[in-house]
């Protein structure tokens, strides 16, 4: 699933400049590493085992890079003489360079919901109905737009991506009617001229039949990435960039700043070469300053084993 990361991953920051397909990157970009989390859903763990993987493995990396960030952000500000506003929502609600933190928080949510749903519900039936009332009441807050802290209203919406990588995992042969009802609706929008409006980070999804173009085309992907295995420079480079999405996922708006000094914001040809430095840049400095490594270890010491 590396390769798939990987793609994902380029599509993350690509989305976050100036870039003409925007609208169609955000129907599936986040539903993808919502469906891959899935897709690796251990059951065999507790409720609790559950929660405390998840707070290593999502919640360390939220509070490290949410002080990072905005220590760079701070001093960057004071060097420039540029105010800078901190507010303690922050913490609950990150903003500027850590925006794309919300991630963390929302899918340690769904993380633990599914596991919920999954120990207390042994009929598969009755936890896709679970999954689908649930995403319904995200779709009603989103409607009345109601926000609930902690991205609570945008977890309610995720899970049904986190829950179908599990189904996908578990059933591979749900996704070729998830292919016809994706191609059946792109059609559908072709004809209509119209595109639905997808966020995740704000709870939007503004049509529930989209969710057959976010799946089959978050299922494409999968598959793509397992054809692309096949060849070794694609390969090497994808599986890397997937390794390290966490990585790039956070510093991406950071790096972007530096690089609007040189390039244009507003321009489609420099998106592209934007994002491909960013990326580069961001596992360069990864190489240089062994975050990964320094993620690990705060990892290893946060959450201690008990001594029998």
């Amino acid at each position: 699933m590396d390769i798939a990361r990987g793609i994902g991953i380029f599509f993350v920051v690509y989305a976050h400049t100036y870039c003409p397909i925007s609208n169609l990157i955000y129907l599936f970009h986040m539903p993808l590493f919502f469906i891959i989390s899935g897709y690796f859903y251990h059951q065999q763990d507790s409720i609790r085992e559950t929660i405390i993987k998840k707070f290593k493995s999502l919640i360390i990396p939220y509070a490290f890079f949410m002080i990072t960030l905005n220590i760079i952000v701070i001093l960057l500000c004071k060097f420039v003489n540029k105010p800078f506003w901190l507010f303690p929502s922050m913490l609950i609600r990150p903003y500027g360079v850590a925006g794309t933190l919300w991630f963390f928080i929302s899918l340690f949510t769904v993380s633990v919901m599914f596991k919920i749903i999954d120990s207390k519900i042994s009929n598969i039936f009755f936890k896709i109905i679970s999954v689908l009332i649930i995403f319904s009441i995200g779709q009603i807050l989103y409607r009345l737009n109601i926000r609930i802290p902690l991205f609570i209203d945008s977890s309610f919406t995720a899970l049904i991506f986190y829950a179908s990588g599990y189904i996908l995992c578990k059933y591979p042969i749900i996704k070729y009617p998830i292919y016809i009802g994706c191609f059946i609706m792109i059609i559908w929008y072709f004809i209509y001229n119209y595109t639905p409006k997808v966020d995740l980070i704000i709870n939007s999804y503004s049509d529930p039949l989209c969710l057959f173009v976010s799946l089959g085309l978050s299922f494409i992907i999968i598959c793509l990435s397992e054809y692309l295995e096949k060849f070794k420079i694609s390969n090497i480079l994808l599986s890397y960039m997937g390794k390290y999405s966490m990585i790039i996922f956070s510093m991406h708006l950071l790096v972007f700043e530096f690089l609007y000094f040189i390039f244009p914001r507003n321009n489609y040809f420099s998106a592209i070469i934007v994002s491909i430095l960013c990326i580069t840049t961001i596992l360069l400095l990864n190489n240089l300053l062994k975050i990964d490594l320094v993620i690990n270890r705060l990892q290893k010491y946060s959450c201690p084993a008990k001594h029998r």
